[in-house]
């Protein structure tokens, strides 16, 4: 049985194997470096930050680029700090606040009726097909403010979930500097971003500012129209103006919300980082062939400890087998140690053991020879009882197990240690 277990090490040695897992780490504190609030910096007052974000919603259309950092769809959230000195690629999870920005962009009945060519910011206008085609879309933005649990990928600060838990309110983390936005002036309000009061005459700059901002954007959803698998035509037929406007106009009411309804601030977050750590694991095919190996061995050690149980009470053995102690004791003071007194050669041995006959007396546990005294009461363990092997294969006997040695098999005689000046 032993070396039948032994086969099983190849198995044994493929139980482990280190595996990339998917698992959180203790949770972190950083700054969160953003609270909702009304932000009228230099510039909100000279239009840096409106013309700027429309720029980036008329490239994300020809472009195709992704929501930048702390954005993703309609939602802008506070920044804070990424644990990267921890991991440089995982998921952060944390509660915090965000605005939630709705373009509110609804279709309006045209009547086809011939315009001359001219720049009209919310109407589509196409003069390659008779009649001419026109599709004008009116939006109403609103911003809602949230309590979330945003994840943010680790590598690029990108968003890649949101969830609202519920409304955002005075006694919400990080609402310290919130009454200006959700009171007096705005009042939950949002700013359109296409048509500004100015409170003092603007320069020429910001009034510049002011009309690229309207022309970028009518043209941002032209081009998506254009870029469309139904293209302008067919956009135009299928009325997709209204969900092109409202894409391109969410974009940008996100990318103003970021810097028009957040103030810098500094307060700690707690946060969840989750990210690949190696791990131990049991291959599921060898931990099943091995525990099934292990099983079946099991069962035949048992139906050899069963076939053996009654052998096995007449053999009280006082030292553990294959120790000297265990030689001495069945072997000194008997005929049998008399015969090997004295001497050592492999010859000796053979002529000495020859065609002898040996069994163990099981009231004195030593070794007798046949025609010694007690031979007659000893039996060999086997005497009474067939062999496992030739009990399950139902042949006959394999004979009387009695250490006999005759002269065509000589016993083996254990090669002493040489000493260490013998040449």
């Amino acid at each position: 049985m032993v070396l039948i277990s032994l086969l099983f090490q190849p198995l044994s040695a493929a139980l482990l194997s280190v595996k990339d897992t998917w698992l959180p780490l203790p949770d972190v504190t950083r700054e969160n470096l953003g609270a909702i609030g009304l932000n009228q910096s230099a510039q909100f007052q000279d239009l840096t930050a409106f013309v700027t974000a429309a720029g980036f919603a008329s490239a994300s259309v020809l472009y195709s680029l992704p929501d930048p950092p702390f954005i993703h769809g309609q939602y802008t959230i506070a920044p804070f700090e990424l644990p990267r000195d921890l991991a440089s690629n995982g998921t952060v999870i944390a509660n915090t606040t965000a605005v939630k920005s709705d373009s509110g962009c609804r279709p309006v009945q045209v009547r086809n009726t011939l315009f001359p060519p001219a720049n009209v910011s919310n109407v589509s206008i196409s003069y390659g097909t008779t009649p001419p085609k026109a599709s004008a879309t009116f939006c109403f933005p609103t911003i809602s403010l949230f309590d979330v649990n945003v994840s943010v990928e680790l590598a690029n600060g990108n968003l890649s979930q949101v969830t609202e838990l519920r409304p955002f309110s005075s006694s919400s983390n990080f609402s310290s500097f919130s009454a200006n936005v959700t009171g007096s002036p705005l009042f939950g309000r949002a700013y359109n971003g296409i048509q500004f009061n100015f409170t003092s005459s603007p320069d020429m700059f910001a009034l510049e500012r002011q009309n690229a901002t309207r022309l970028q954007l009518p043209a941002a959803v032209f081009q998506a129209a254009v870029q469309s698998p139904q293209g302008l035509i067919g956009s135009f037929d299928a009325g997709k103006f209204v969900d092109l406007s409202a894409k391109v106009y969410t974009t940008y009411l996100t990318l103003i919300a970021s810097t028009v309804y957040f103030l810098s601030d500094k307060e700690p977050l707690t946060m969840q980082l989750k990210t690949f750590q190696n791990r131990v694991w049991l291959s599921p095919i060898a931990v099943h062939i091995l525990t099934a190996a292990m099983l079946l061995l099991a069962i035949c050690a048992c139906l050899i400890h069963v076939f053996h149980r009654a052998e096995r009470r007449r053999l009280r053995l006082r030292h553990e087998p294959g120790t000297i102690a265990s030689a001495v004791s069945i072997g000194a003071q008997t005929g049998m140690g008399q015969l090997l007194a004295g001497r050592q050669g492999r010859e000796e041995i053979r002529e000495v053991l020859s065609n002898r006959k040996f069994r163990i007396d099981p009231r004195t546990m030593k070794i007798v020879m046949e025609g010694e005294e007690g031979y007659e009461f000893a039996t060999s363990p086997m005497e009474r009882r067939r062999s496992v092997f030739a009990a399950l294969q139902a042949q006959g006997a394999l004979g009387r197990h009695f250490s006999t040695w005759s002269s065509s098999r000589h016993p083996f005689v254990p090669n002493s240690p040489r000493p260490k000046d013998d040449v």
